[in-house]
């Protein structure tokens, strides 16, 4: 991380540096993926967009509707973009989404507690706001 890191991106990191393994869903950020695994983090990061296909750092399938194994703490990184992981997977994760109503948007998330509420948590680490984005920590 640069000298010039929000405190809001030294927070994920800061989640995501807990896990030796992450399983992260529609996540294009590849830039981080690169150097959570620098960090020795192992990754898998399923994107059912094809346009991925091809890209080192993904595997292309639908973490929902396909057949995925989930490894560590599951990140969706797109929540808005999917079905709620919580329903299909039981475990830690931490979940990003806004509610900016882009193409493809069929889920968006306005507050922690629809997060929290359709990944059906159990118990919350952490939550935090940044702009458009809600971002909840914790497990089912």
């Amino acid at each position: 991380m640069s000298k010039n890191t929000s405190n809001s991106t030294k927070q994920i990191y800061s989640w995501l540096s807990k896990h030796d393994e992450l399983t992260f869903v529609a996540c294009t950020d590849f830039e981080m993926i690169h150097q959570l695994e620098c960090m020795g983090v192992e990754v898998w990061n399923y994107n059912y967009d094809i346009k991925y296909r091809d890209a080192e750092n993904v595997i292309c399938k639908d973490a929902i509707f396909d057949d995925v194994e989930f490894h560590g703490c599951v990140v969706n990184w797109n929540c808005e973009k999917t079905y709620p992981v919580g329903k299909i997977h039981s475990g830690e994760f931490i979940l990003r989404g806004d509610n900016q109503n882009h193409n493809g948007d069929c889920n968006p998330i306005s507050n922690f507690e629809q997060l929290i509420t359709q990944n059906e948590l159990s118990e919350v680490y952490d939550k935090y706001q940044e702009g458009t984005h809600t971002y909840v920590y914790g497990r089912t």
